[in-house]
This record gives structure tokens, C-alpha cells and sequence, in this order.
């Protein structure tokens, strides 16, 4: 789960934000918690303290640099443990709408097999999250100074594979106020 980010253009911790009956990160975590994944951890920014009531028992990591963007986050996670799995889902906190059914989706493509990394498709866009095989893991942790995750996925993109989901969420990143709001009023039943 990635929340390291300064949430600037927000001007207020995204991963605390009032969504869904809960938070950006409490719903998220609700929701990968019903996958029950071998290895979770959290990793904030040093800024950023997260209610432990909502973590329950998660490992959280601190990513030093958030300025590296989601990399710097994933780099953690991977020195953390995660490297000893077949598989790391990026979860970004940014995009709190991303249903159980795509990360299930997800994880179950990812268990398939079949290429380097797995990305949700909704009516023929990419979106978030990402899964990464270890075939990734070393391209993530050397990434280029400037570069991110996505010169990963251009290095693998002949073995990326496309999961389609009926989840406009895959394409919802909520950074600004703006986006906020709209998303609060897309999610009203």
C-alpha cells in the first residue's frame, strides 16, 4: 500500500481523507485484507502518522524520499521482504475506488502467470494498481534518477498483461480538492 506521497496539491494527507464510511487507506486496506496475501506492509512518508486502530497490525515502512515518487515506495517494500514473493501489488492510495472483484482480478492473473506484470484495463484503459513479477524486481530497484515505475513497465511492456475489470476506479487518481469532490459525488448511491 503506498501513501508516502507529501499530498500537496491536496494540502491534506490523502490516505486520511473521509471516503466510503471510512478513509482512503482504511477502505483499501479493507479491501486487500479480504485477499489475504501472504506479506502487507504500508509505506508512509516520514511526515505522515497513520492511525493505528486502521492499520491493525500492518507493518508500515517509511519510504526517506517521497520526493522519489511511488518508486521510492515500492523500492522499500521490496527491501522490506516483499522480494521473496512471486508477485508485488503497488496499491497507491490515490485511487480509493478500486473495487475487491479488480484486485482479486488481479491477483488471480498474477497467480496465472503469463508475463512480467499485470495491469487493470477498464473499456480499453490502463489504470492502477500494478502488479509486478520478480522478473521486475531488479529494474525496480535500479531504476534511473528521474525515472519511475513506469520505465519498469516500458522495459517489460512485451510481457505486460492487460487485465480487464468493469471498474472505472483502475482510472480514478484523486490528487486535487477537485477530484476529490467529484469523486464523492460519483460514489453517492
Amino acid at each position: 500500500m503506498l501513501c508516502a506521497g507529501r499530498s500537496s496539491r491536496m494540502g491534506h494527507p490523502k490516505a486520511l481523507l473521509p471516503f466510503q464510511g471510512g478513509t482512503f487507506l482504511s477502505v483499501i486496506l479493507d479491501r486487500l485484507r479480504a485477499l489475504s496475501l501472504p506479506f502487507m506492509a504500508v509505506v508512509r512518508g516520514p511526515d505522515l502518522l497513520l492511525p493505528e486502530e486502521v492499520l491493525a497490525g500492518w507493518p508500515v515502512l517509511v519510504n526517506p524520499d517521497p520526493e522519489t515518487g511511488p518508486i521510492g515506495s515500492i523500492q522499500a517494500g521490496l527491501k522490506a521482504g516483499a522480494r521473496d514473493f512471486p508477485w508485488l501489488l503497488a496499491a497507491p492510495v490515490d485511487h480509493p475506488a478500486v473495487t475487491l472483484e479488480t484486485f482479486h482480478s488481479l491477483v488471480c492473473a498474477a497467480e496465472a502467470g503469463g508475463g512480467h506484470l499485470w495491469v487493470p484495463s477498464y473499456r480499453g484503459s490502463r489504470g492502477h494498481p500494478v502488479v509486478f513479477s520478480q522478473a521486475c524486481y531488479e529494474d525496480l530497484l535500479r531504476v534511473p534518477p528521474g525515472e519511475g515505475a513506469r520505465w519498469v513497465v516500458a522495459r517489460h511492456r512485451h510481457l505486460r498483461v492487460e487485465v480487464p475489470v468493469e471498474d472505472p476506479g483502475v482510472l480514478r487518481n484523486v490528487d486535487t480538492p477537485r477530484e476529490y469532490r467529484r469523486l464523492l459525488r460519483e460514489e453517492r448511491p
